[in-house]
């Protein structure tokens, strides 16, 4: 449903257009994720949900994989850093409904 969007999300992930907010930084933190875990989800992973903002635009979750395999979330949004960029937003591991929270 967001393929060219996940397609460009990726693309600039794989160049290294990207950054982290300090709540992305502070939440991989608790779940013991690198960066190369949030490149990894983003990179085997899917949209699964778009929000809009009225001030931001639009904020994707993307549900992918860490590099061992444990599932991973995140928000991000595409922002103009020196052109197009990713901002994290935030990284969550992912629970079964009921087990954790974003």
């Amino acid at each position: 449903m967001y393929g060219r969007t996940l397609q460009k999300i990726q693309q600039l992930i794989r160049e290294q257009r990207y950054d982290l907010t300090s709540h992305a930084y502070i939440e991989m933190a608790k779940d013991l994720f690198e960066l190369e875990d949030v490149e990894a989800a983003i990179l085997s992973g899917a949209i699964v949900r778009r929000e809009l903002d009225p001030l931001r635009g639009y904020k994707y979750r993307i549900d992918g994989r860490a590099t061992d395999e444990r599932p991973a979330g995140l928000w991000c949004r595409l922002v103009e850093l020196e052109g197009e960029a990713v901002l994290v937003i935030t990284v969550f591991e992912v629970t079964p409904l009921g087990e954790g929270s974003e």
